[in-house]
């Protein structure tokens, strides 16, 4: 990991570690209350105690595994850490979801081998001074491994009652008949696993209401699941908008199945299939991000001229001077509309940059939009060159798209990519194409009398 760090005057002082090449694991007394999140994980070998961050469990096949993270301050990209004996057969794990003091953890031994997923759940029910961090195994409580092995359709809640801390694991699958003529309706499964429970409950036959009688799920596919409020699940497809999940009859206990709605993004609607016979579905969560913060929840679009009217999929090209616009939206709660916040264009974007000083950012389109949890008016980017060169740095910054200000800036190499401790992590950060996503995980690794002295 290169060097190169830059934070703004103007942004709140930080009391992260600066990241540079070899630095030592972040102090954990000293961090802020969210962070960036890889989706890939990275390997250590040998079971060991990294922090009080560490938990361990067994696999499926019996093998003794650990978990630990390795955080830095954003813009710089978080990495959960799996610790395994040499010998060990398991891969590196996947973040699947996060909230607040739990994150689902999807582990991945090769074809025709069984998945595991975990639970990491790092505060704790009881008095602080005895509080550890766990890890809870889920095995499959059904027979439809197509279920089971998809891994682009689960989430996890979490909600705290009466001092107790629990959460739900949930799937939502949507199956159209392939046969079927357009517009006829989904079959749409939900599969729900709440702690405490010894069984999964499965909802069959439901509803998605708002969405045209399903017509507009025609094409749907899960990029991701956001948690929000403690109360809501969101399978967002980047193409279309949100599946909003109601959970909380079962935050309450309730065995039934939850409310669905949709709510379309703000943008102009897809009119054909996104998945092209020679190129694939394509990639939109380089373009988009729904996040939740504590302003409520934020939709961001980069849209590009030469790709699309909108910004991830269809071939029409605007009339328009601008490569690439950002725009951002806040979710009106009380009717599920958009309100649109701010619009920034190229040449606004990179005179933001440009007034930092001797930094040379490379004059590549913003990817993989996330906002910062705690400041909802900034939006952290990943600046790639291309075509990109063994070496390049590739760029984490975060920019206030109402005030036009860099806050700050982070940069990796590939060059220190090795087959060591420093270059896994380094690897999880650089390499992946997944995008990251951010989680408030870092409030709750104190324990509870820390995480409500954060709170108030």
């Amino acid at each position: 990991m290169s060097g190169h760090q830059y934070r703004s005057s103007t942004s709140t002082s930080s009391v992260w570690r600066r990241l540079k090449r070899s630095s030592p694991p972040l102090s954990w007394g000293s961090r802020p209350g969210w962070m960036i999140l890889s989706q890939y994980g990275a390997r250590r070998d040998g079971i060991h105690s990294y922090g009080t961050s560490s938990a361990t469990s067994f696999t499926s096949n019996g093998e003794e595994i650990s978990f630990s993270f390795d955080l830095v301050e954003p813009p710089g990209i978080s990495v959960i850490c799996l610790d395994s004996p040499k010998d060990a057969s398991t891969q590196t794990a996947n973040v699947i979801a996060a909230l607040h003091d739990v994150v689902l953890i999807r582990m991945y031994y090769g074809s025709g081998a069984p998945i595991d997923y975990y639970v990491y759940k790092a505060s704790s029910d009881v008095d602080a001074s005895r509080w550890r961090p766990s890890l809870l195994l889920l095995l499959p409580a059904y027979d439809d491994e197509d279920i089971w092995t998809s891994r682009d359709n689960t989430g996890i809640m979490s909600w705290r009652t009466k001092g107790k801390s629990s959460f739900i694991v949930a799937k939502l699958t949507i199956r159209f008949d392939l046969w079927s003529e357009i517009g006829s309706p989904p079959a749409i499964e939900a599969h729900m696993f709440r702690s405490g429970s010894d069984e999964w409950k499965v909802f069959k036959d439901l509803q998605v209401n708002g969405a045209n009688g399903s017509s507009d799920l025609q094409w749907w596919k899960t990029d991701v699941i956001v948690p929000y409020q403690g109360r809501f699940l969101m399978w967002v497809d980047y193409y279309q908008g949100i599946i909003l999940a109601d959970m909380s009859p079962q935050s309450e206990g309730e065995d039934v199945a939850p409310s669905l709605w949709y709510v379309p993004f703000p943008v102009d609607r897809i009119t054909k299939n996104p998945e092209h016979i020679d190129y694939g579905r394509g990639s939109p969560q380089i373009s988009r991000c729904v996040c939740a913060t504590r302003d409520g929840l934020k939709f961001v679009s980069v849209d590009h001229r030469h790709t699309s009217d909108w910004g991830v999929g269809h071939q029409d090209v605007l009339k328009w001077s601008h490569t690439f616009r950002i725009t951002t939206w806040s979710l009106r709660e009380h009717d599920y509309t958009w309100r649109r916040d701010v619009t920034m264009y190229e040449e606004e974007f990179w005179d933001t940059l440009h007034c930092s000083g001797d930094h040379l950012f490379p004059r590549a389109t913003p990817e993989y939009p996330v906002v910062n949890m705690d400041n909802p008016d900034a939006v952290c980017f990943r600046l790639k060159k291309e075509p990109y060169n063994f070496g390049d740095p590739i760029w984490m910054i975060e920019v206030d798209m109402k005030k036009k200000a860099l806050l700050a800036a982070t940069s990796y190499s590939m060059e220190t990519t090795s087959s060591n401790e420093v270059g896994t992590i380094n690897y999880a950060r650089v390499v992946s194409d997944a995008p990251p996503f951010s989680s408030d995980l870092p409030r709750y690794l104190d324990g509870v009398s820390d995480c409500k002295k954060r709170r108030q």
